[in-house]
């Protein structure tokens, strides 16, 4: 899997990829794998982790993160 991930309130950004194999039968092909239990879970305790540690992490350049703030209307 692959993310980008933008923090706009900590001014952060980072891109994460992942190869989890989520087959705990180990029977390929069956359409039966755990991405619910095991590989989501993992992504995102991942995911935090990073975002956690970046947000501490000093940079001499702070990213520019206007062009991907949307605007939402009511």
């Amino acid at each position: 899997d692959n993310a980008y991930v933008v923090d706009f309130e900590a001014n952060t950004e980072f891109m994460l990829s992942v190869v989890i194999y989520a087959n705990e039968d180990e029977t390929l092909n069956d359409d039966k794998y755990e991405y619910e239990t095991v590989a989501k879970p993992f992504m995102q305790n991942l995911a935090t982790i990073i975002s956690k540690y970046e947000q501490k992490r000093k940079r001499t350049h702070q990213p520019d993160l206007s062009a991907f703030k949307l605007k939402y209307e009511d």
